[in-house]
């Protein structure tokens, strides 16, 4: 973002500026210089309760460019401010390790750079921050503070450069959590690279959030300190486990806190929290993991949690269960995992639900009535089936033409397709990466489906009629045919043990639990009801 794109963001700007931005943090950059050009006149006023409020500590321009920009603008940037009783006790515990420099990664409005420069025994705080806005409002912050120790550097921090220094470094911060998908390419090659240069492979669907784990790991020299906060999902999944490598060998965690689901950490991001401890070199012989039930914990560093060994986070498939007081090496003889029993596969992606999913008035108005199959669209539509989910003339449809068809279907959907590329739709990312763009890749209507993402247990239901499913749903499919009666104990059994299961899957904030494929197959059945498991194992 080079300038300004609202009034409210001009408005931004020219407080920032009244309150000495221009003279603070050191020399602006062009971007900065540019936006700063063109402030108009701020209110006084306004200026002077801006500046009251910065003095007491708060962070009043900031939560304002969060009001002014959109969650979704924001998410693109992976922009969401970190509270301060979680900024405070990071800082806390990086000041306890006597840095004589810190380096905020991401720096936002600085959050963690104005506590951090304030912290007893930190020389120089450096704040790097892509966002010239943004980076504005920290200097004012700094300006408004009088703190001289902050040098404000409006750059990319996977591009940045340190000076060499034999004094202790600490890399502090809460890096952008923006998703693979919104990544470019190019970006994606430069976090791989520099994961390449520590020894480790990191996959291209990792966020932008474990770029800058790996980035400033690759800045950091031998005990250098880092903390950060981070979405947990790197604890679980098989794309977090170049950031779970690197946390045993070149950064030598040293706790892992992960917070509670009930815990907001960041405003309008749905995701649990985690607090990284590290010190750069050599590999890490053990882990301290603990539950933050609240924010008032994070104060208690270093003491209580349990103490994992190396050798068991090594074997481990997933630390979040570590984390959350779960072991994989758990084994009970009287149960049995549902991948012995069935594949669990997610259902289609189209990248357009709005051209691909329609009404069947409006697949008939169009012509399309014959190009079409009926399909499950919500979760809801499993949660309320009472475990049979049916086909119904309101049920939708989705675009899936058969490979033979009649001339008339073949016009009808030739006019669809190019109404569909006259909007750009061929262009979005899953319809460009498929051949044809216009025929999602569905598998066989499975016998089962089940929800995986929702504020309560997931749901099981039989699927007689073959209806075919999006992305929100979860398909079973058993290893072997099984009977109308087979497939009925199944959804019984599981439908019986689903309030087991709450806790097995990943949990977001709020209370939002999420199950992937091979998360779900890990669930398991009681192999002592023989009425139920006889036919099927």
């Amino acid at each position: 973002m080079s300038v300004p794109h609202t009034d409210d963001e001009r408005r931004l700007v020219a407080l920032a500026v009244a309150l000495g931005a221009c003279g603070a943090g050191g020399e602006l950059s062009a971007a900065e210089r540019a936006i700063a050009a063109k402030q108009v006149d701020a209110d006084s006023a306004a200026v002077a309760e801006y500046r009251r409020l910065i003095r007491r500590g708060e962070d009043p321009l900031g939560d304002m460019l969060c009001s002014v920009r959109t969650s979704d603008a924001r998410r693109k940037t992976g922009s969401f401010y970190t509270a301060s009783a979680i900024v405070d006790a990071m800082v806390s515990w990086v000041a306890e390790q006597q840095p004589a420099e810190v380096i905020d990664c991401g720096a936002g409005t600085g959050r963690f750079a104005i506590a951090a420069a304030r912290a007893p025994g930190v020389k120089s705080v450096i704040a790097v921050e892509i966002d010239p806005v943004a980076s504005l409002i920290l200097r004012a912050r700094a300006a408004v503070l009088g703190i001289k120790t902050i040098q404000v550097l409006n750059r990319d921090f996977l591009t940045l450069a340190l000076r060499p220094t034999k004094a202790r470094r600490a890399f502090v911060g809460n890096p952008p959590y923006v998703r693979h998908h919104s990544l470019t390419t190019d970006q994606k090659h430069v976090g791989q690279r520099i994961a390449a240069s520590l020894g480790i492979r990191l996959s291209g669907l990792a966020g932008l959030h474990a770029h800058f784990v790996f980035a400033a790991a690759a800045l950091a020299k031998h005990d250098d300190v880092l903390c950060f906060i981070l979405s947990a999902e790197w604890l679980d999944v098989n794309y977090g486990r170049g950031l779970r490598d690197l946390m045993l060998d070149g950064l030598r965690a040293e706790e892992v806190h992960l917070l509670d689901a009930s815990t907001a950490a960041f405003a309008d991001a749905a995701t649990t929290a985690v607090i990284v401890c590290a010190r750069s070199g050599g590999e890490a012989e053990e882990v301290r993991f603990k539950n933050a039930a609240s924010l008032s914990n994070l104060a208690q560093f270093g003491v209580g949690g349990r103490v994992v060994p190396r050798s068991n986070l090594q074997l481990a498939k997933s630390w979040g269960k570590i984390a959350r007081g779960r072991h994989d090496d758990d084994v009970d003889d009287t149960r049995v995992p549902l991948g012995k029993i069935a594949r669990v596969h997610r259902g289609v992606v189209t990248g357009a639900n709005d051209f691909f999913v329609m009404t069947r008035a409006r697949a008939k108005e169009r012509g399309l009535q014959n190009c079409v199959r009926p399909v499950l669209t919500r979760a809801e539509d499993v949660l309320t089936s009472g475990g049979v989910v049916r086909d119904t003339p309101q049920r939708k449809v989705m675009l899936y033409p058969p490979d033979r068809m009649t001339a008339a279907d073949r016009r009808a959907l030739n006019k669809y397709i190019e109404a569909g590329e006259a909007a750009g739709l061929h262009m979005r990312y899953v319809p460009s990466h498929r051949t044809p763009w216009w025929k999602p890749q569905v598998l066989p209507a499975p016998p089962i489906v089940a929800t995986y993402m929702a504020r309560q247990a997931p749901a099981f239901a039989l699927n007689p009629d073959g209806l075919v499913f999006l992305n929100v749903i979860h398909g079973l499919y058993p290893m072997r045919p099984l009977s109308d009666e087979q497939l009925r104990l199944l959804v019984d059994a599981l439908t019986r043990l689903r309030e087991g299961y709450r806790g097995e899957g990943r949990t977001y904030q709020g209370g939002l639990e999420k199950f992937e494929p091979r998360e779900m197959e890990l669930l398991t059945l009681e192999s002592s009801s023989a009425r139920t498991f006889s036919l099927l194992l």
